[in-house]
């Protein structure tokens, strides 16, 4: 690091570059409050014993962190559970799940507007660009290529739009309303917006549905570089929130 910082340091300030760091004082300081460096741990300590149920204990945790889950396992942990009452099973029912990977997102995402049994009307992105349509949604600023959305679906903001009254990136709503422009074609024009109500948002607001404050979510724009070719791409900026990844949730 050291040899990096020096060769920097002579590139920029040529004038003194037969000397070390280009002539600077170089400080270098670190963190007091930075965690210490990550270690391997490799002894078990919070998870100690060789009982049987220890082992099965343990067992259950390695299954849970690599969605694995048996019914012993499930009927293990249930004992440690103080209260399995119905009503408060069913309060998690629309609760956000997190998986590890993509396509567990989409299948449980899908299960769910699937249960719904409601008209599911696919959102497909407008784009510019050779082969702008392969990018994925990383590639194009977080915008889906597809969206798949139905009445009272569950959705999830993914920028901000008003930061002062909560519709930020993260924010959960339910799809209300999907208008059309009055000369557009349904079946071949995107949506112009969609209606939604956001979880705990209050008015201002375009009107209201059963006493909800509907909010219309238009198209966002994304320009990008597919390879070395200039791109962009125009959709909505939502995603469907039933579930997400781990590091969706993180961001």
């Amino acid at each position: 690091m050291l040899s990096w910082l020096d060769q920097r340091s002579r590139e920029i300030f040529p004038a003194k570059s037969d000397m070390l760091f280009g002539g600077l004082n170089i400080v270098m300081t670190g963190d007091f409050f930075q965690l210490p460096p990550t270690i391997e741990l490799n002894v078990i300590r919070r998870q100690e014993g060789q009982d049987e149920e220890a082992s099965a204990f343990r067992k259950a945790l390695d299954s849970l962190r690599d969605d694995t889950v048996s019914v012993d396992d499930w009927q293990l942990l249930s004992t440690r559970v103080q209260s399995v009452v119905p009503s408060e099973i069913l309060a998690f029912a629309d609760a956000l799940r997190t998986y590890s990977t993509k396509q567990q997102v989409a299948e449980f995402n899908h299960d769910r507007l699937r249960d719904l049994r409601r008209p599911v009307f696919v959102v497909h992105a407008s784009h510019e660009g050779i082969q702008a349509s392969n990018a994925t949604t990383e590639e194009a600023g977080n915008l889906q290529t597809a969206i798949p959305l139905s009445m009272d679906c569950r959705i999830m903001l993914t920028e901000n739009i008003w930061t002062e009254r909560g519709l930020v990136n993260g924010s959960l709503g339910t799809v209300e309303d999907i208008i059309w422009k009055a000369d557009a074609n349904w079946r071949k024009d995107p949506p112009f917006a969609i209606l939604v109500h956001f979880d705990g948002y209050e008015r201002p607001s375009l009107g209201d549905a059963g006493g909800h404050s509907l909010v219309p979510i238009i198209r966002s724009r994304r320009d990008f570089y597919y390879g070395a070719v200039s791109c962009s791409r125009t959709q909505f900026p939502i995603t469907n929130a039933y579930a997400i990844t781990v590091i969706g949730r993180k961001e």
